[in-house]
């Protein structure tokens, strides 16, 4: 049997299925803390704590839009599992972040510093999923989208080609 992993379908199914199933969070906490308090979290100095918060945030989801900015600034972090956690965790506040999305943009951009570390492909495929779970009328955004289409990480590529083939256009109107 061929691995998920190979299946194009199974990219669909990691852009859509956590935007449908929420996640058990107990309201606005996780793990016994605030969404307040995990974002204190992430100015702590050490990296570990910081990609705890970002994942707990994450996990607390659109009860967590008061982190966004924070997390902004988490997603840019010298750290690239703290960045790709804070990437997935603003997609999972979803429209609330909205306004990160010049952020998150920049960020994918920026991210060829990271080139040669494992997480690379990770942190651009968080940043391209947060682009499309903030339901963004972006036109920045659809553009660069349509040039993600032909990078060379078929990751990003595919799930680029997906949330431009289940968004609608914001010329659409």
């Amino acid at each position: 049997m061929e691995p998920l992993r190979r299946n194009p379908l199974s990219y669909l199914v990691l852009l859509v299925v956590p935007t449908i199933v929420p996640a058990v969070a107990g309201g606005a906490e996780y793990d016994g803390l605030t969404a307040a308090q995990w974002t204190a979290k992430l100015a702590d100095e050490d990296k570990q704590v910081r990609r705890r918060a970002a994942y707990a945030l994450g996990q607390i989801g659109s009860e967590a839009a008061s982190a966004v900015s924070a997390l902004v600034v988490a997603a840019d972090d010298q750290n690239l599992e703290v960045g790709w956690y804070a990437l997935e965790a603003l997609g999972r506040i979803g429209p609330a972040a909205a306004n990160a999305v010049p952020d998150v943009i920049r960020i994918l951009e920026s991210a060829e510093k990271f080139r040669n570390e494992a997480g690379y492909s990770a942190l651009r495929l968080n940043a391209v999923r947060a682009l499309g779970r903030m339901q963004t009328e972006s036109t920045d955004a659809e553009e660069l989208l349509k040039s993600t289409v032909a990078d060379a990480d078929r990751h990003v590529a595919i799930a680029a080609a997906c949330l431009l083939y289940t968004s609608p256009s914001p010329r659409d109107g």
